[in-house]
């Protein structure tokens, strides 16, 4: 098995619905091959993540494991208690963190920030 399959697999709990697991799923292969088609491809994948219904774009397979690592593993669970004015999340990425951090202390200011440029693009989409 992939490791692209296996993400998606583990993943599709945060699909939101049969058609966003079927989706997400797809946009993952998308996401492997799209080198080979369009490599600028940013694909939407419609997810419930924190207790809303968000669409969420990635554009490479490290965007996939970024929101893995937050939101099936659970990564940034210990930083989850306490109330916080401002959260700053270096090194942003996609977005991942940035929103779990949001849903999590919805009252505080997040400050996100991303060095790619490519990144950039997308951590303001999400």
């Amino acid at each position: 098995m992939t490791k692209i399959r296996a993400l998606a697999i583990r993943s599709r709990r945060l699909a939101n619905g049969p058609a966003g697991r079927i989706w997400f799923a797809i946009a993952s292969l998308l996401v492997r091959h799209k080198q080979r088609f369009a490599p600028g491809l940013e694909v939407p994948l419609w997810l419930h993540l924190g207790g809303q219904r968000v669409t969420f774009w990635v554009g490479d397979p490290a965007h996939l494991w970024n929101l893995e690592e937050v939101w099936v593993d659970v990564e940034y669970a210990d930083i989850g208690t306490g109330d916080y004015d401002t959260v700053i999340d270096l090194g942003a990425n996609c977005g991942a963190a940035t929103l779990w951090l949001a849903a999590r202390h919805p009252q505080a200011r997040i400050v996100a920030v991303e060095p790619l440029p490519s990144n950039v693009a997308l951590l303001r989409r999400n």
